[in-house]
């Protein structure tokens, strides 16, 4: 693919998604998904760009972690259940403006504007 002369700017790449809830006593909330990859652009093949901007993107967010369960009453002398704990957040995503897949079949080629006086 081939992109010219074009701005390509204030782009969000998707959050992740939140982690699961625990759901009975003392159970974990699940850890949030990752955020996705390439706020502006998540190049997955071949491409060429020629007197393109890239600004003002973001990659997307992780994913926040799930609520642990609360732990129960004991009753009588016995003990109760500690409550669970709270999933991790997740790992945000990569390349808010650029995201180049790590594949050494894809190809990412730059041609910047040229500056006065060139030729």
């Amino acid at each position: 693919m081939e992109l010219s002369n074009l701005v390509i700017q204030n782009g969000l790449a998707p959050p992740g998604d939140s982690g699961v809830n625990g759901s009975s006593s003392g159970e974990n909330g699940d850890s949030g998904g990752f955020g996705q990859n390439g706020g502006g652009i998540d190049n997955n093949g071949i491409l060429t760009m020629n007197m393109v901007t890239v600004q003002k993107n973001s990659a997307g967010d992780g994913g926040d972690g799930g609520d642990g369960f609360a732990g129960s009453h004991g009753l009588g002398n016995a003990s109760g259940d500690d409550g669970g704990d709270g999933g991790s957040g997740g790992y945000p995503g990569f390349g808010g403006g650029i995201y180049n897949s790590n594949n050494p079949d894809k190809q990412f080629t730059i041609n910047p504007k040229p500056r006065r006086g060139m030729v």
